[in-house]
């Protein structure tokens, strides 16, 4: 398979940017987790605890700000929701948006696959959205849209199958990010920001556990997320440790791409 691996833009000779030749898909990965901790960070060991609380109001939804939306041009706050990879700082700046970040990268580091999040709280409504965001940031700032997605935490048991929370119960949710192909680049950072949702890419959740088909006013959900040895809420990445052929244009030359290393995260 032919897959395009993204890279930095506007920066020259960043690695990336150029087509790769691969015998399957997903490649072959270390699956590599980056752990959230109440320092906003993202770190490569557990921390040793700490909480957040994180605000979901749904009458005042995050929204979205670009992604792979099919309506761009619908007006969000008196603007235009947009899509793809868009600057995230104006919905990071918001209170009840949680983001975590990594040290800048010493090294180019190379994500190919499946990407999801995991994080671990304590609720205090019958249900809740946990959208996540994750962001390329640039030495200038800007903290570029990669990848985002949402779990409803009543589908958490399946597609088919409710399981309202328990308030003051600790529980783990898994919010799948899909797939990318993209270069981190050396003296970028990657970062993760965590809301109660992300509208109108996806319904506002009203948290009371009603049937959702009634409409109702809803409730501010204020779940506690854990960071921890035992809590151990995560990013997970499968990073690309070997050396892949690149497709040379307009030939098919192959050179190679260089490897990365476990260092460029710490």
């Amino acid at each position: 398979a032919d897959i395009y691996l993204m890279g930095a833009v506007g920066e020259d000779d960043a690695p990336g940017n150029e087509w790769v030749e691969l015998d399957q898909w997903p490649p072959k990965t270390q699956a590599t987790s980056l752990y959230l901790s109440a320092g906003v960070e993202l770190i490569t060991e557990p921390p040793p605890g700490g909480e957040m609380t994180l605000v979901s109001n749904p009458s005042d939804p995050v929204p979205t700000l670009g992604g792979a939306n099919l309506f761009p041009g619908l007006q969000v706050d008196g603007r235009n929701m947009g899509d793809g990879p868009m600057d995230q700082r104006p919905i990071e700046s918001r209170s009840d948006v949680l983001t975590f970040t990594t040290d800048v990268l010493t090294e180019p580091l190379t994500v190919m696959g499946p990407v999801q999040a995991t994080i671990w709280f304590v609720p205090d409504t019958p249900d809740l959205d946990l959208a996540v965001r994750l962001s390329d940031v640039y030495p200038d700032g800007r903290s570029m849209l990669v990848l985002d997605g949402i779990q409803r935490a009543r589908m958490r048991c399946g597609d088919d199958t409710e399981c309202l929370l328990v308030p003051g119960a600790p529980v783990e949710l898994t919010i799948e990010l899909w797939s990318t192909a993209l270069v981190f680049n050396a003296g970028h950072q990657i970062r993760i920001s965590v809301s109660g949702s992300n509208w109108p890419r996806f319904e506002v959740n009203p948290n009371d556990g009603y049937d959702l088909n009634l409409g109702t006013p809803g409730r501010v959900a204020r779940p506690q997320l854990l960071f921890g040895p035992d809590t151990p809420s995560r990013l997970e990445l499968p990073v690309v440790e070997e050396t892949l052929p690149v497709i040379a244009s307009p030939g098919r030359r192959l050179r190679p791409l260089a490897a990365n290393t476990k260092s460029t995260l710490r």
